[in-house]
């Protein structure tokens, strides 16, 4: 989010058996994100794909498979990120100067990909 404007949308598919009673319940009865849900298994992720769409609303697709500390595949996310990520007129950015590099990269290569 940057500000109430969201960025990006994320779809999560995860395995519940693999999750603790409390952290399933809290999936269910809470708006609490799925990774700080999770926190106490030390997630982390391992990009499966990421892409460039070729409409103008999502900048970038992103597959991820989210792992327990241990190794243990805990869910599947895609997010999509919206073109609001980069539009700097509506909000002061927020993000650090490397992310900034990264983010116009992809954004100059997809605007080189319109016909």
């Amino acid at each position: 989010m940057r500000g109430s404007l969201p960025l990006a949308a994320a779809e999560n598919w995860f395995v519940p058996q693999r999750l603790t009673e409390g952290m399933n319940e809290a999936l269910i009865r809470t708006n609490v994100p799925f990774g700080r849900v999770v926190a106490p298994l030390h997630p982390f992720r391992r990009t499966l794909a990421a892409h460039l769409p070729s409409h103008s609303e999502i900048i970038l697709v992103h597959k991820a498979v989210i792992l327990s500390n241990a190794g243990t595949a805990l869910a599947f996310v895609k997010e999509s990120y919206s073109s609001d990520l980069v539009s700097f007129a509506s909000a002061p950015l927020l993000m650090p100067p490397p992310m900034n590099e990264s983010v116009n990269k992809l954004v100059t290569q997809r605007a080189e990909l319109k016909p």
